[in-house]
């Protein structure tokens, strides 16, 4: 299949895609020492129908979309964003998308109503048997359910509206705290409660509802507050932070498994 274009010589679209596709090569080479199921396992883990946290992504990414990669570490989200740009670039396609849960981000091809739809099987299908110089670096993606979601008692503060109030340039905003609790209905009604509480206090708040659980956030940044090559902040971005320097799980600071230091707050993406 034909995925560069036409005007550049085999040569040149051969190391045109090959190089895009780099990091692919390399993350297969990090992992050598895991099998096929053992990825394949990591990525539904984050992002199939057990994925635990809150969906967030370009609209594209809302409905069943094919997982390409998968990224974690404390900056899954601006990398799986970057990595999204170069793909797009080398595949010619324009429905890439990137969803970033509390685990990590992936980068999906795609967004179709269910798993059965020809679209979607005709996707997976195109990525699975994408060669790439004798190679095939998708062979295991798989398809993805929608991120859920739930408009909650306040669907103005709900941050998957936030789009339709400020506008295609918010793109991020300051994820602040995390409610995880086995009732989930009473995890909901907490954070919509701490997202009314910080609107009555003066502060840009909303809440989102995941599958399993609900987040809140502060504030509506855009591309210009936030530089992904360098990691720049803008002002406002940094007043929110000091503001609001920890991310906090039910209410409270914590630190991650083996971590010293708390939790931060983080930049994640608006889902449109």
């Amino acid at each position: 299949m034909d995925v560069v274009r036409k005007t550049q010589g085999p040569c040149q679209q051969f190391w045109r895609i090959a190089l895009a596709l780099a990091p692919v090569a390399l993350a297969a080479c990090a992992n050598a020492n895991r099998s096929s199921s053992d990825l394949r396992h990591e990525g539904q883990k984050l992002f199939g129908p057990d994925a635990a946290g809150p969906g967030l992504g370009a609209a594209a990414g809302q409905g069943w979309g094919v997982v390409l990669e998968n990224f974690t570490g404390p900056h899954h989200a601006a990398q799986a964003t970057l990595r999204k740009d170069e793909l797009e670039a080398a595949l010619e396609r324009g429905d890439l998308s990137v969803r970033t849960t509390t685990s990590g981000s992936a980068i999906l091809l795609g967004s179709h109503a269910n798993a059965d739809d020809p679209g979607a099987q005709r996707d997976l299908a195109w990525a699975r048997n994408l060669d790439v110089g004798g190679n095939r670096p998708y062979q295991r993606a798989f398809l993805a359910p929608p991120a859920a979601g739930d408009r909650g008692s306040r669907p103005e503060f709900n941050l998957a509206n936030a789009k339709a109030t400020y506008g295609k340039s918010a793109i991020y905003t300051l994820q602040i705290a995390v409610w995880d609790m086995p009732d989930r209905a009473k995890a909901r009604a907490e954070a919509e409660r701490q997202a009314i509480e910080l609107r009555q206090e003066g502060f840009e708040a909303f809440y989102y509802h995941g599958a399993q659980r609900s987040m809140v956030t502060v504030g509506v940044f855009t591309a210009s507050d936030y530089n992904l090559v360098s990691g720049e902040i803008d002002v406002a971005v940094r007043a929110a932070q000091e503001r609001f320097p920890n991310n906090l799980l039910n209410g409270e600071p914590y630190r991650a498994a083996g971590e010293r230091r708390l939790v931060g707050s983080a930049l994640v993406r608006i889902p449109d």
